[in-house]
């Protein structure tokens, strides 16, 4: 089987696992790997220190109400809730690697094996191309890949040997998070 390999990768760190190399994920797969690649998580639309402004003084304006109510647990939450919000927007986004096997995937040292998955859709979006998985499971069905540096015509004849190809449709999550920037 012809292996379609994008560029070498870095050992990932799984805090499960410990260090897992693209062989030993391989491994652990079974199989020749078919397809690989590493792609940086999306991460939030970067803000500049005056757009947290409005959401640092609604946090306030929050705060200066729970304490004139003297609910000083709400003015905690708020406040947490803040600090969150802040290092969310502050993260920089994490490098993950994508491996397909001829029994399975992995990507960021989750696996999934060839039997949990219904079909494949891979979703052009004006340049920018996403692989979409449907897997067997119950609460997160659909599994999103952003495709990065990768053919996705080679990548659709490679997958059509393996698993049922049919069109998925964008969940409403999906278009809400692209119209907010996520």
């Amino acid at each position: 089987m012809t292996c379609y390999h994008i560029m070498e990768m870095p050992q990932t760190i799984n805090l499960k696992k410990g260090n897992v190399s693209a062989e030993e994920e391989s491994e652990n797969l079974g199989g020749e790997i078919i397809a690989e690649w590493s792609f940086y998580e999306p991460s939030p639309t970067r803000w500049n220190s005056n757009a947290i402004l409005i959401p640092g003084a609604l946090a306030f304006l929050f705060v200066v109400f729970a304490i004139f109510i003297k609910s000083y647990f709400f003015a905690v939450f708020v406040l947490l809730a803040f600090g969150i919000f802040t290092g969310y927007i502050r993260k920089s986004p994490k490098n993950t690697r994508f491996m397909l096997t001829e029994n399975g995937f992995s990507v960021g040292g989750q696996t999934v094996k060839m039997e949990e998955i219904k079909s494949f859709w891979i979703f052009d979006r004006g340049g920018y191309f996403e692989l979409s998985f449907h897997t067997s499971k119950t609460l997160f069905p659909f599994i999103k890949i952003p495709m990065v540096n990768t053919e996705p015509d080679h990548l659709r004849l490679l997958l059509r040997r393996l698993v049922k190809e049919e069109e998925h449709k964008d969940q409403v999550i999906d278009h809400l998070a692209r119209r907010i920037g996520f």
